[in-house]
């Protein structure tokens, strides 16, 4: 696996697909913001930067350019860096 280093984080994208309650099939790609499970956090470059996410946390970002796409098995990641990040999602 992975791990970010920097001011960079690792995220898994959600599946490739999702249905709503209607039954009909809403590709991610096609949406303007995607929520995503950060997988891992790098330490950033300034020691007073504050780090918005931690693992396991669900972010919301901007859509991303698909060729970044890092496919492992069934899963899909993305590297994005911390300024990206436009909100966490609290539990």
């Amino acid at each position: 696996m992975l791990r970010a280093v920097g001011n960079n984080v690792l995220l898994k994208l959600p599946p490739s697909e999702q249905r709503t309650d209607g039954g009909l099939v809403l590709p991610y790609r096609n949406r303007y913001m995607v929520i995503c499970e950060v997988i891992s956090v790098g330490k950033g470059f300034q020691k007073e930067e504050e780090i918005p996410c931690k693992v396991g946390d669900k972010v919301l970002i901007q859509y991303y350019n698909e060729e970044n796409v890092i496919k492992e098995g069934d899963n899909e990641y993305i590297f994005t860096d911390f300024y990206s990040i436009l909100a966490v999602k609290e539990s």
